[in-house]
């Protein structure tokens, strides 16, 4: 005995969408929310307060990546996970557009210090999405403070996979992290690509004080 299905142009589907996460204030307690740009799943507890295994998890391995680098660099001093008021992360980072859209971020008594970007890069060809392996680069500015007071700002440009094993050595009282900025690659691309997007997942920073 066979079974017939219906033709494609005769199947009617209805569907609906998990609410964005940037939408979070406005979802009711037990809701599941959604990533729109990396999807990963959200649900905001009985209590109010919106979590994921899917973030947990990748920050744990982000963290864990950025240590085991830092000690083969010889980097022993502090990791901070660097987090911002306007771009909850993971988010979609526009291309050269200074992530710090506040004060700069102070480290007194930086002798050196070494990025870590967890990031994914994809290209939207037609109605696919495909990850893309560039070379994007990082663009910081930053502020170095003598110990006299004097300021000099130094301009940094590498890729992030060269940055994020790169120890950046100062010699002041302090340094001021005025601008991060992503540089799209534009010598890789994939034929018929609407657009390229960046998605940043964790940001983290070690730091050695004098």
């Amino acid at each position: 005995m066979s079974t017939q299905y219906p033709s494609d142009e005769m199947i009617q589907r209805f569907a609906i969408s998990a609410l964005s996460k940037e939408r979070k204030d406005e979802a009711v307690n037990e809701e599941i929310l959604v990533g729109k740009y990396t999807g990963e799943f959200f649900i905001k507890s009985k209590e109010g307060v919106v979590l994921s295994t899917d973030i947990m998890n990748r920050y744990n391995a982000s963290c864990e990546t950025a240590i085991r680098i830092a000690k083969s660099l010889g980097m022993a001093g502090e990791l901070y996970h660097l987090e911002f008021d306007n771009i909850p992360m993971p988010c979609n980072i526009e291309y050269e557009t200074n992530i710090i859209s506040t004060e700069p971020i102070r480290i007194e008594n930086c002798k050196s210090l070494l990025f870590n970007f967890d990031f994914d890069e994809f290209d939207i060809v037609g109605s696919e999405i495909r990850q893309v392996s560039t070379e994007a680069n990082v663009r910081l500015v930053v502020e170095v403070i003598a110990p006299n007071g004097f300021v000099t700002e130094t301009l940094i440009e590498k890729s992030i996979q060269a940055i994020n094993f790169s120890v950046l050595k100062f010699e002041g009282q302090g340094i001021n992290i005025k601008s991060i900025e992503i540089i799209k690659d534009n010598n890789v691309f994939n034929n018929n690509a609407i657009d390229r997007t960046i998605i940043l997942h964790n940001m983290f920073v070690s730091v050695n004080t004098l």
